[in-house]
């Protein structure tokens, strides 16, 4: 799944790299023998009935009425997920499935999924470590991603060297689709001509994800 050359299949009418782990490519081929459409309606569906189970979750936990409309709309109103509709991003149904396990003692297996789905839900892991009920959360949520890529990766280290660059490694980014700090950043460097700034971009993008990782952790 990882890589750039689709060897000429033109079933998919547009693409990008698969930055996730390989058990989501796994589970990913019960889609294949539905239509690109037929796959993408049901995978908004899928991320629509998300947001409908965290509606409810949030509604239920929240006593304060202004706090609670104020949540909601936060929700309904927010620009990105439509994005996520648009481009088929995984973003928002790993958030919301993280959520909904940390509110919901009875769904802490929906924090494993998550973090399959995709692993950027570890980041709560520094952050609520302090708190023991959550430690068997983490622990199984880690061993099975761990358990769902090792074993692929070990068979198919080109796969795990593509994998690396495409997440690992700064992959571009930098053009108008891009509503990020990132591509933000570049815009001012490059107006302001701030040379030494734009000449070790690299480095300085590495220094801000850990910063900003490190912070948010």
């Amino acid at each position: 799944p990882y890589g750039h050359d689709r060897g000429g299949d033109e079933a998919t009418p547009f693409w990008y790299v698969f930055r996730y782990p390989p058990v989501v490519a796994a589970a990913g081929v019960a889609f294949t023998p539905l239509s690109p459409r037929a796959a993408y309606v049901v995978w908004v569906l899928l991320v629509e009935v998300c947001l409908a189970i965290l509606l409810r979750v949030l509604w239920r936990d929240i006593s304060d009425m202004r706090v609670r409309v104020a949540t909601i709309s936060l929700l309904l109103l927010n620009s990105p997920f439509f994005l996520e509709l648009y481009m088929g991003q995984f973003t928002f149904v790993a958030l919301a499935l993280c959520c909904i396990a940390l509110l919901r003692p009875r769904a802490r297996l929906c924090f494993t999924v998550s973090v399959i789905v995709k692993p950027l839900c570890l980041v709560t892991v520094p952050a609520l470590a302090r708190e023991r009920r959550y430690w068997l959360t983490f622990i199984i949520a880690i061993a099975c991603l761990v358990a769902g890529s090792v074993p692929y990766f070990l068979r198919h280290p080109d796969q795990w060297t593509a994998f690396y660059e495409i997440n690992f490694r700064l992959q571009g980014g930098l053009h108008s689709g891009n509503y990020g700090l990132v591509y933000f950043l570049s815009l001012l460097a490059t107006d302001l001509h701030i040379t030494p700034l734009l000449y070790h971009w690299h480095q300085f993008v590495n220094v801000l994800r850990v910063g900003m990782l490190g912070g948010t952790a």
